[in-house]
């Protein structure tokens, strides 16, 4: 090499010619062809080399097929001052890019000639230290974390991977004849396929999901999977350094940043060359990164390379709520639009969760040592109910911890550790979780109880017919309305529609239907129109208990019970299961409608009955208990309408998936999905009821005045005027909730139809704690009668005068606070069905008036009562 070349060295432009023809002859000339190694890492250092032509890489090692290049030199620079400075071995690999020319000094050369020059040395120092500080930079180390840069690392698992299988997913076939469908579903199929499809497409790739869908694997597969497998794989996450930072690592230093090595630091887009660099959280990166970003993959670098790393980006969040935000510059958008691959949260795949289950059972088996092999339907049904806001990585940590606490072969609920539910008011408790809960449905307590009320009815019975006359006397009376009938009301509450599945009036049908065993159903328009129907049946019950007296007329309540059970056995005869008791039947509409605000509920777990159940037993049967006699499957029902709590569902059930929950009572109120305005009408009507039976000797005796005034019969006048004034005053009832309707709707600019739709059910807590107090009075002050009516059957007189269970003062406070109770359930009822109703649009000034009207309601309960 001659001085003039010498001089083009940076390290040798302070020299004069002669001295500069004296260092080049101290050095000797080395030819490296394209692809030859100068050196290795960790030989032992023994020359100091300047480039003349050509250009050398800089390499800090191989990871599989992943090779960490810490920079380039071209001509001018040097290279191998460090090794002979410290006395180490080498600690990179130089390997040549082009044909290159090197001038090389060996050591001792090195240090009599190089560094005996004072220029020559602090020069050499200048550039030491520049290199020192890119090697601080963390572009050195492939396995760097603050720079996150991780080469292709050997592949986890994804859920469902069976052995041998390179794409991390379930195989379809079976292993040693066994059936393995719990690790092959339907979402790993999917997304298999895409893989596939993306990996052979080899173009730029959007990947988007929730955290914990497996983002960052589905990037390796497409990578390992895709003809680019054997070069670099490279994640990057956008969130650890500011825009500008990226700018320079991903493509590197000027030229003219390195004065005195010649040198240049490599972005991680040279570095990548042929491979994959996946960009997680794209949505971070800036619009004047993503212009470069555009471009880079067409350009060259500066070795006449062409840059051709293939880019995946990773998103996290929504990906339509991301498009509205516009978070990619159009040409990235247009380049992303068809190759866009979307991982869905593990909520809307919960048919999935048994065979993952499964699989990271066997993952955590072998971690930890165990043999736990199934999870109990109990603890299944948990994992159904979840929302899984973390989806695959919290559902491994849920089965992970689990497995750790597991004592036996299978996971149970209490092993089952998880965050608060998203499902909508979950403010409950199943207590068939309790043993001693599930075992009381399980039993035969309900048939043993049904067989005691069958026998208590029909003695009842033959007491009103065949008993005294006097109704003061007559135990059938003291029983049906002063104490059977009060607690039936209070029952409402606390265990919903729980006295129909021990009914006595349907139960001789129920034993006829077992023999007959008819198969009609009861035709489409009365099963439609049931609502109206049992609410007029119901209503029709009250009329004749109130005009004609029932209270005092054993006859009477004998005949009103007897047509009951007769319309419950004509039914049993020709309709299927418990058409009576879903369609028709009076006592069941006001149970029903009067369970609606219950602190208890029966409800399936939705998720576990669409995902797991195949056979249906809880509505379908088995061959040993029949199914739903209310024609309705568990996982349809959100109301307490229509279920008598009979516990077939739940002896049915091999999932366990149904829940007996304590919950906030009026929920089912405002989450209600198909609202009736047979309901609205019914509360309605059973609100202006309330005020007659709560004044019905008033009520009397106004009849008994419009009776005297027509010029006919006294009997026949009596039961015109009463039918007149009771049906006139639910007619006014009625009249007023729809002008209050109308009135709403147009202060809420909605339909008139949609409001009455759904404020009646506001007013039911006040109704049904208007009823609750009344007949609590009655139990109060007339309960004691059942001393004297059972011992008047043997004969026996008794001087026993009345008396109370309470002091007047005392019942008067307690029938107070129920009725106050009410009102305030109601208020919040409303204003909760009001919210739902209007939503954003709600304010506190719409819901003046349906507050009011409650309030109004609420103390004219109290003034009658």
């Amino acid at each position: 090499m001659s001085g003039t070349e010498l001089r083009q060295a940076y390290l040798f432009q302070g020299l004069s010619d002669p001295e500069l023809r004296s260092v080049a002859s101290s050095a000797r000339e080395r030819t490296v062809a394209a692809g030859e190694v100068v050196y290795h890492k960790g030989d032992k250092g023994a020359e100091f080399y300047v480039i003349a032509e050509g250009r050398v890489e800089l390499i800090v090692g191989t990871h599989g097929n992943f090779t960490c290049i810490a920079g380039q030199i071209s001509a001018g620079g040097h290279f191998g001052e460090v090794s002979l400075l410290t006395g180490r071995p080498r600690s990179l690999t130089v390997r040549a890019l082009a044909p290159t020319r090197l001038l090389v000094f060996d050591e001792d050369q090195f240090h009599s000639t190089l560094l005996a020059d004072p220029r020559i040395h602090g020069t050499l120092d200048k550039a030491l230290a520049e290199r020192l500080f890119l090697a601080s930079d963390g572009w050195s180390d492939p396995n760097d974390k603050s720079a996150s840069l991780r080469g292709a690392s050997p592949l986890a698992p994804l859920p469902g991977q069976t052995s041998g299988r390179p794409d991390g997913f379930p195989d379809e076939e079976k292993e040693n004849g066994q059936d393995d469908r719990q690790e092959d579903f339907e979402l790993a199929r999917k997304i298999r396929k895409e893989i596939v499809r993306f990996a052979a497409l080899d173009c730029p790739v959007l990947i988007s999901g929730e955290p914990g869908t497996g983002r960052r694997l589905v990037a390796r597969q497409i990578h390992l999977q895709s003809a680019r497998r054997n070069q670099p794989f490279i994640e990057l996450d956008l969130r650890e350094f500011e825009a500008w930072v990226w700018e320079e690592k991903l493509f590197g230093y000027k030229q003219d940043s390195f004065p005195f090595s010649s040198g240049r630091q490599l972005g991680i887009l040279e570095q990548v060359r042929g491979g994959t660099l996946v960009l997680f959280h794209g949505e971070k990166l800036s619009r004047e990164l993503q212009e470069k970003l555009s471009e880079a993959c067409g350009r060259e670098d500066s070795a006449g390379n062409v840059l051709n790393a293939r880019l995946i980006f990773i998103l996290d969040g929504d990906p339509a709520a991301l498009e509205q935000k516009s978070v990619f510059i159009p040409e990235l958008t247009a380049l992303l639009r068809d190759q866009h691959f979307i991982l869905p949260p593990l909520r809307e795949h919960k048919g999935d969760i048994l065979p993952l289950v499964h699989f990271y059972l066997k993952r955590c088996n072998a971690e930890l040592n165990k043999k736990v092999t199934g999870i109990s339907a109990d603890a299944l049904g948990m994992l159904m109910k979840y929302d899984w806001p973390g989806n695959l990585t919290e559902l491994s940590n849920v089965v992970q911890r689990a497995v750790m606490v597991s004592s036996g072969a299978e996971i149970v609920a209490e092993q089952i550790f998880l965050g608060q539910s998203g499902r909508e008011g979950r403010l409950s408790f199943n207590l068939l979780r309790l043993p001693a809960v599930r075992r009381l449905f399980q039993g035969k307590l309900q048939a043993r109880l049904s067989r005691v009320v069958l026998v208590l009815f029909s003695l009842i019975l033959l007491i009103l017919f065949f008993g005294p006359r006097d109704a003061e006397k007559n135990l059938g009376i003291t029983l049906c309305w002063y104490i059977g009938w009060p607690l039936l009301i209070i029952s409402f509450f606390f265990l919903p529609r729980f006295w129909c599945s021990i009914c006595a009036l349907s139960a001789p049908g129920k034993l006829l239907q077992k023999h007959f065993q008819p198969s009609r159903r009861l035709p489409a328009w009365a099963a439609a129109h049931s609502g109206w129907i049992m609410a007029l049946f119901c209503l029709t019950v009250f009329w004749a208990e109130i005009v004609f007296n029932a209270y005092d007329n054993p006859r009477l309540t004998g005949m009103i019970l007897l047509a009951i059970a007769l319309g419950a056995l004509l039914f049993s005869l020709l309709f299927e299961r418990y058409s009576w008791c879903r369609y028709a039947c009076p006592l069941g509409a006001l149970n029903a409608v009067f369970s609606m605000p219950s602190i208890l509920e029966l409800r399936a777990n939705r998720e576990m009955c669409v995902n797991q159940c195949r056979d249906h037993a809880c509505f379908r049967g088995t061959a040993t208990s029949p199914g739903c006699p209310m024609f309705r499957h568990p996982f349809m029902v959100d109301n307490n309408r229509d279920c008598i709590l009979c516990g077939r569902c739940i002896r049915n059930c091999k999932l366990r998936s149904i829940e007996l929950n304590l919950r906030l009572a009026p929920r089912e109120l405002w989450s209600l999905r198909n609202a009736r305005l047979a309901d609205n009408f019914l509360i309605v009507s059973l609100g202006a009821v309330y005020f007659i039976l709560a004044d019905h000797t008033r009520f009397l005796e106004q009849v008994r005045l419009w009776s005297d005034a027509l010029a006919v019969g006294s009997t026949a006048a009596f039961v015109t005027s009463g039918t007149l004034l009771f049906w006139g005053m639910l007619l006014v009832g009625w009249a007023g909730y729809l002008l209050v309707s109308h009135l709403q709707a147009l202060a809420l600019a909605e339909e008139r139809r949609k409001v009455a739709l759904a404020a009646g059910y506001g007013l039911l807590p006040l109704v049904l704690g208007g009823f609750l107090a009344y007949y609590s009075k009655l139990f109060i002050q007339e309960a004691w009668r059942i001393i004297p009516n059972f011992l008047h059957l043997f004969g026996v007189r008794t001087g026993l005068g009345q008396f109370h269970f309470l002091s007047p003062a005392a019942t008067t406070t307690l029938l107070h606070i129920i009725i106050l109770g009410g009102m305030g359930a109601s208020l919040y009822a409303t204003c909760k069905i009001f919210s739902r109703l209007l939503g954003p649009r709600l304010t506190p000034s719409r819901l003046i008036l349906p507050c009011l009207v409650v309030a109004i309601l609420g103390f004219a309960f109290l003034a009658v009562i």
